[in-house]
């Protein structure tokens, strides 16, 4: 028998699976999210040079809890290509035929790709922060007003 250590005290269970079901999936979830990750990112990248897109990569893959549908976050470094995003999706059905060949699990995930926009948050955080220097009556590029302005 199996102790299995949580938040609210220990459960015995018995089998791997009694144990991701009373962690409630997480671990396969995230187990499978790395394996889509892994298996897209060397067909996606190889589509992207054929059609001249420019430099992409797949920054994360989140699953729902049934693993019946998955969100591709994919980061995009084009070479003066408009909106490369839009035009990978245009393979989803076959990257999806891709991953059924390649993994054996018993549902699919449907695929939706998008653009990771980690870089251009980062960008406009470093901006307000170089517009502030930390001065409290410093204009900011923000238009957003907060509770303390006027």
């Amino acid at each position: 028998m199996i102790r299995l250590q949580t938040s609210g005290g220990s459960v015995e269970v018995g089998t791997v699976g009694q144990i991701e079901r009373a962690r409630g999936g997480e671990d396969r979830t995230l187990r499978v999210a790395a394996l889509l990750q892994r298996t897209l990112a060397p067909l996606l990248q190889a589509e992207a040079r054929e059609r001249g897109l420019g430099l992409m990569s797949i920054t994360s893959v989140v699953l729902s809890r049934d693993l019946r549908h998955a969100k591709v976050y994919v980061s995009a470094l084009s070479g003066g290509v408009p909106d490369p995003i839009v035009r990978i999706q245009r393979g989803v059905g076959r990257y999806r035929a891709h991953v059924a060949k390649a993994l054996r699990l018993r549902v699919v995930p449907r695929l939706v790709i998008v653009a990771d926009d980690t870089q251009a948050r980062a960008a406009r955080i470093n901006a307000l922060l170089a517009g502030s220097n930390g001065a409290p009556g410093a204009a900011s590029a923000d238009p957003v007003r907060t509770p303390f302005s006027s």
